[in-house]
């Protein structure tokens, strides 16, 4: 977990009014409803990052995973609590804070008396866009893939436990900017983060399991499915 997304026809007007800081656009993102690992995604990231101005936001694409070389497979996730504690981690050396606005994400469930696990799509009741707080870096290892960026995870909220043991780590629009900051500390921006409540999650078609597959389709509510 979170290991596929929902970007869907995000108004960057929408965001940039949540974000009450400039946007700056650097692509213009199309609309997806199967983000996969591996792919560019959309990134907001401080403008004083790749030099902008200090007040501005910039979105930019970033390749979503990392694969160092002591993994066995692609990282897409970061649990908060090794970016936040004690002792050596590798998210702490060289990764610098952003956010990954998203319309929803997957998760699969296990349904008793299913062998397969239910593919349920959450998001906000109000359609509002979510906010996946995350870590970026320039790729500084032997395959070419520039910037690249990771989803911090936390504990679930208590309506999505049962669902899943973690979920992105969800920010308040209020607090983008807190968050981007890179003058506030580590421990300081962790204090924004912290399990969600609220969410609305409903089954969705099993072609979502599919990474070919993306369309509009994918997220509606799947009739008849156990949930």
């Amino acid at each position: 977990m979170c290991g596929r997304y929902i970007t869907g026809e995000l108004s960057w007007a929408e965001i940039h009014d949540l974000l009450s800081m400039p946007l700056h656009l650097e692509v213009e993102p199309r609309a997806r409803f199967n983000v996969a690992p591996a792919t560019p995604v959309p990134v907001l990231r401080p403008g004083s990052a790749t030099g902008g101005a200090a007040d501005e936001v910039h979105l930019a694409e970033l390749r979503w995973g990392v694969q160092p070389d002591w993994a066995r497979s692609l990282l897409i996730n970061a649990q908060a609590e090794k970016w936040l504690g004690g002792g050596r981690s590798y998210w702490k050396s060289g990764w610098q804070r952003c956010i990954l606005p998203a319309w929803g994400y997957y998760e699969w469930k296990k349904v008793p008396g299913q062998k397969k696990k239910q593919p349920m799509a959450l998001h906000d009741p109000d359609g509002i866009p979510l906010a996946m707080a995350g870590l970026w870096r320039p790729w500084d290892g032997e395959e070419e893939l520039g910037a690249v960026a990771v989803i911090l995870t936390t504990a679930p909220g208590a309506d999505i436990a049962e669902i899943h043991d973690r979920m992105p780590a969800l920010l308040p629009w209020s607090e983008a900017g807190a968050w981007l900051d890179p003058q506030r500390s580590r421990d300081e921006a962790g204090a924004l983060l912290g399990p969600r409540e609220g969410l609305e999650a409903y089954p969705v078609d099993a072609r979502v399991g599919r990474v070919a597959e993306d369309d509009e389709k994918l997220i509606q509510p799947l009739q008849g499915a156990l949930s």
